[in-house]
C-alpha cells in the first residue's frame, strides 16, 4: 500500500513541475496569452484581431 502512495505522489509532483505541458490538466498558456492579446487589441480599437483558440476534444491547449 505504501508503494502505491509513492507512485501517486510522484505523478502529482510531475504535474506540479510541468504545468505548461500540453496535457489535459495543465495550464493552457497559449490560450490565455491569445485571449489577453485579443482583449488588449479590442480595448485599443485595433481591427486585425486573431481568432480565439478553440478547444479540441473539450481541452484548451
Amino acid at each position: 500500500m505504501h508503494a502505491k502512495h509513492n507512485v501517486d505522489e510522484r505523478r502529482i509532483v510531475k504535474y506540479d513541475l510541468e504545468p505548461f505541458e500540453s496535457g489535459s490538466n495543465n495550464v493552457p498558456a497559449t490560450t490565455l496569452c491569445r485571449t489577453i492579446e485579443i482583449n488588449y487589441k479590442t480595448i485599443r480599437d485595433e481591427k486585425n484581431l486573431q481568432t480565439p483558440i478553440q478547444q479540441r476534444d473539450h481541452i484548451l491547449y
